[in-house]
């Protein structure tokens, strides 16, 4: 280097791209510091099984077989008895829960009362008002018996044509209320063999948590305004169709709306494997859980840790749901060739004005929701709930 040159230039340290790697770590790690800032704001709940001040509901839960007409109790030991924990998770959840009980389910059930007029048939503190006591009380001594089923209608081939995740009815021996649970979703969350992929079991046990919640919207219904009480269709209530295609009030579906702010959909890729027997086979090839949000009818995906967050939150007093609009970007148009999706509530989604499509054998779907019945139906024109997006 001669005298007249300057010293050369330092060249800062060259600094490396992160990879979608690093962002998935950092994403999940920054998902976990939310949840634990929601359990230290929303702490377990202190009344939990077993503990002094808590009162254990008082059902039993049955196994059925629709081919051979039997029924069994599932007791401990049982290979379904851990579903048991899964309905105590979410029955105790909604009983620790100030928001679903002050804000959400006790509004909606006084709505009934005052804007449809409904007689209330159960003893409350006040004649003729429902009050946040009157729910836990119902809560407490009329939780249903509930029945593991085989829910889905057999069709000669592809998914069956109803598919509902649970239901709630009326036994017209003993005129009980009862609520159902499908076989098929207990049989991926308590499999002969363990399922590998554990993102996939807690996919299930979110869905299975969220239906119990909505079905026991519905039980709550029942126990306040009769056994046969079909819920009117109301201003503040998401709207279904009965057997009839009347407009109806669905009022799980619009707990479930207040209270999570979203829909879940669950995706397959498709083709599926065809079905051998009654039911539908293909729970366990689920690949993800998406959100589909009610304005704008955008779709996001919920990330294992999404999941995850959500689960977990059930033990405390109110549940954790994730920043989706600020966090994601929303999943694109699809090819419905390629991907089958469908949520535990759909149809509200719909213009009050629009007429029901006919059905036939397409390779789109949607989920009716029904006085508690959650039914996958055929829908040949309807784009709504089917989406497409690359697996990574």
């Amino acid at each position: 280097m001669s005298q007249t040159e300057g010293p050369s230039p330092r060249r800062s340290p060259a600094r490396h791209a992160k990879s979608p790697t690093d962002h998935a770590a950092a994403a999940d790690a920054a998902r976990q510091k939310q949840l634990a800032d929601h359990l230290e704001m929303y702490p377990p709940n202190t009344v939990v099984p077993g503990s002094e001040g808590w009162t254990a509901p008082a059902f039993r839960i049955f196994l059925e077989s629709s081919i051979m007409g039997s029924r069994e109790e599932v007791q401990p030991g049982h290979r379904y008895y851990p579903i048991h924990a899964y309905i105590l998770t979410a029955f105790n959840h909604l009983l620790a829960s100030d928001r679903a009980l002050k804000e959400i389910i006790t509004p909606i059930l006084s709505s009934i009362v005052r804007l449809g007029r409904a007689p209330i048939l159960r003893p409350t503190e006040q004649r003729g008002r429902i009050s946040i006591s009157d729910v836990e009380e119902a809560l407490k001594t009329g939780m249903p018996n509930v029945f593991i089923r085989t829910l889905a209608k057999p069709t000669q081939s592809g998914p069956p044509a109803e598919f509902p995740w649970g239901t709630v009815g009326t036994n017209s021996e003993n005129d009980a209320i009862e609520l159902s649970i499908c076989k098929e979703l207990c049989d991926v969350l308590c499999p002969l063999t363990p399922i590998p992929n554990a993102a996939l079991q807690e996919s299930f046990k979110l869905i299975l948590l969220v239906t119990i919640e909505h079905e026991l919207m519905h039980v709550l219904t029942k126990l306040f305004f009769g056994y046969t009480f079909i819920t009117p269709q109301l201003p503040n209530l998401q709207k279904d169709r009965d057997a009839s295609g009347n407009r109806i009030g669905e009022s799980g579906r619009t707990f479930e709306m207040s209270y999570i702010g979203f829909q879940i959909q669950a995706e397959w890729a498709l083709p599926l494997v065809e079905p051998t027997s009654d039911g539908f086979p293909n729970l366990e090839k689920m690949v993800a859980l998406v959100a589909q949000m009610l304005q704008g009818c955008q779709v996001f995906r919920l990330e294992p840790q999404d999941v995850h967050n959500m689960v977990a939150s059930f033990s405390s007093k109110d549940i954790w749901i994730p920043m989706l609009k600020e966090s994601y970007l929303p999943l694109p148009p699809i090819n419905t060739n390629c991907t089958l999706r469908y949520s535990v509530s759909l149809q509200g989604l719909e213009d009050d004005e629009e007429e029901e499509p006919e059905s036939n054998n397409q390779n789109s779907y949607r989920l009716d929701t029904g006085c508690g019945t959650h039914s996958l139906q055929w829908d040949s024109s309807r784009g709504l709930g089917i989406s497409f997006h690359p697996q990574p």
